[in-house]
């Protein structure tokens, strides 16, 4: 067959004569990944700064503007012609209120559509055969995030303006439910269900009051499980998130040098993420935390 490249932004179609037919594989490997994906999550942003700092932007619409704007009405009336003049005059306005942060923060949560749906990486079958003996708090170790293409530190600040640090992360992600919502956690509901059984054996002289209170309890189970059919259904529609773990932002400092230490593989000693922290105990569990997430490669020294 025939090999057809073609560079990034250029539209095609494929077609074939009425009398051959012909198949053909389209392979993208760089989607959703053009200025206007990137500013349909920035813009918001200074859309809304704009509203906040200028007043044009706050000003009502025209009264009565649905009567000659749409689809159903012409596009060369007088108030029409206003109606988009006015709206192009704002969009000219908008660039003085792009700020750094909002940049920033938009690059953020572009990031996390990436973690979300990016296959996990493969890991070597012997690598938890080797970290098995050695925890993050020996002073004799190397600390390192596992795959640091994998890893994103978020900064921001929650509702009450306290600040924080969210580490996302797709080491994890689901290789069978890949883009999509995984259902593997489901996996053991049947060893579950079997220890249920086991423990069902010792209660069989059971009074028929309880029979009856157990067959009522599985008839409501059932609807129950209806309307979890339902639920999932809905949240079906929804698109997956990244994994996260969430610490305080006074551990920005051990959080980063964590994150630069991993570049280089060689990875940092405890000691040398507690010597700047102001609270050693924070540090300490902030590992043990990364530790139990599998995010964590730990080294024994030589």
């Amino acid at each position: 067959g025939d090999l057809l490249y073609f560079p990034r932004g250029v539209v095609h179609q494929a077609c074939t004569d009425d009398e051959h037919f012909s198949t053909h594989v389209t392979i993208s490997v760089y989607q959703h990944n053009t200025w206007a994906n990137f500013l349909e999550v920035a813009l918001p942003r200074v859309i809304r700064h704009a509203f906040d700092s200028d007043v044009a932007f706050r000003r009502g619409l025209p009264v009565g503007y649905l009567k000659y704007m749409g689809t159903q009405f012409p596009t060369d009336s007088k108030e029409a012609k206003e109606f988009v003049a006015s709206c192009k005059a704002l969009v000219g306005k908008l660039a003085p209120h792009v700020g750094e942060k909002d940049m920033q923060e938009a690059a953020d949560e572009a990031a996390l559509d990436v973690l979300a749906n990016r296959l996990p990486p493969v890991e070597p079958k012997q690598s938890k055969a080797k970290e098995t003996g050695a925890s993050p708090l020996d002073s004799n170790v190397d600390i390192r995030f596992k795959d640091r293409s994998h890893i994103r530190l978020s900064m921001g600040e929650d509702e009450a303006k306290e600040a924080f640090v969210a580490v996302y992360y797709s080491l994890h992600n689901c290789r069978l439910h890949h883009m999509g919502i995984c259902t593997c956690e489901g996996e053991n509901d049947e060893e579950q269900g079997e220890e249920d059984e086991e423990g069902d054996e010792d209660g069989d002289e059971e009074d028929g009051e309880s029979a009856e209170a157990s067959s009522a309890d599985e008839d409501a189970g059932d609807e129950d499980d209806e309307g979890g059919d339902d639920l999932s259904a809905a949240f079906g529609q929804m698109p997956p998130q990244p994994k996260s773990v969430v610490f305080p932002g006074d551990l920005a400092q051990p959080l980063l040098k964590l994150y630069a230490s991993s570049a280089s593989g060689t990875g940092v000693a405890v000691e040398e993420l507690t010597d700047d922290a102001s609270d050693e105990t924070a540090v300490r569990g902030m590992l043990l935390r990364l530790w139990s997430e599998g995010l964590l490669s730990i080294t024994p020294r030589l």
